[in-house]
């Protein structure tokens, strides 16, 4: 039986009399911890099991988005839900569930639906699509493969740029860091690859500049895993 496991962080007491009512109700493992870097160390040193992180959108020092980033970083597939203060408030993460303030019957139901179902594999398909850019070109080989060949070079070129500066840590370099990650982000999306554009996002509206160097990281990593499965499923771009 697969064992479900609750990460649970600090939210104001109304919610938090949402929340206890609602385990009391449930044959699920639950921890309460301080902050979401803990959470981080807890599911490394136990990584067996379904996680589920729920987090509230002013937790510390890692935000949702970065706390699954990293997650992913190690290859571990966790369920990130957000509360967020107020609906308006909300933004397009696939890889994040989000439910807002107040909570109520609806958002107990979205929290059972993710905390039971099974955890998804993770598998190369997932690095990119080319559903976009056949439906743009009307399935136009010629100009696929030059959209394709162009984030290979482009992209690679910018993100040499983005790990070159991060060598002298200055105001203006992590200035022309969040420039790149703006100009970059429109080719993950092309290629629908969600944590590259939530990488490039993060760097450019959410994280300090002490967190800008994992996060470059993490995208050189997904940048090189895109072009490793491009270059195999597209012998024609073996050369670029």
């Amino acid at each position: 039986m697969l064992v479900r496991n609750i990460i649970y962080l600090p939210v104001p007491p109304k919610e938090e009399v949402f929340f206890k009512d609602l385990f009391k109700e449930k044959d699920w493992d639950v921890i309460q911890l301080q902050d979401s870097f803990e959470a981080l160390q807890t599911i490394k040193k136990q990584s067996e099991g379904s996680w589920v992180v729920v987090m509230p959108e002013s937790a510390q020092p890692l935000k949702a988005i970065q706390l699954k980033n990293y997650l992913a970083d190690l290859n571990l597939d966790v369920k990130i839900i957000e509360v967020l203060e107020t609906e308006t408030e909300k933004e397009v993460h696939h890889e994040i569930i989000q439910i807002s303030k107040p909570l109520g019957e609806e958002e107990k139901k979205i929290i059972i639906e993710e905390v039971n179902a099974p955890p998804e594999k993770s598998t190369e398909e997932n690095l990119y699509s080319l559903n976009y850019l056949r439906d743009l070109s009307s399935d136009n080989e010629d100009f696929i493969d030059k959209m394709l060949s162009t984030f290979i070079t482009s992209v690679g070129e910018k993100i040499d740029e983005m790990c070159h500066l991060l060598q002298h840590k200055t105001e203006e370099n992590y200035k022309r860091i969040k420039e790149i990650a703006h100009s970059i982000k429109p080719s993950f999306e092309m290629l629908e690859n969600h944590k590259g554009k939530n990488l490039c996002h993060s760097i450019l509206h959410q994280l300090p500049d002490d967190q800008i160097f994992i996060a470059t990281q993490s995208l050189e990593e997904e940048y090189t895993k895109i072009v490793r499965l491009l270059k195999k499923n597209h012998s024609n771009l073996a050369e670029v």
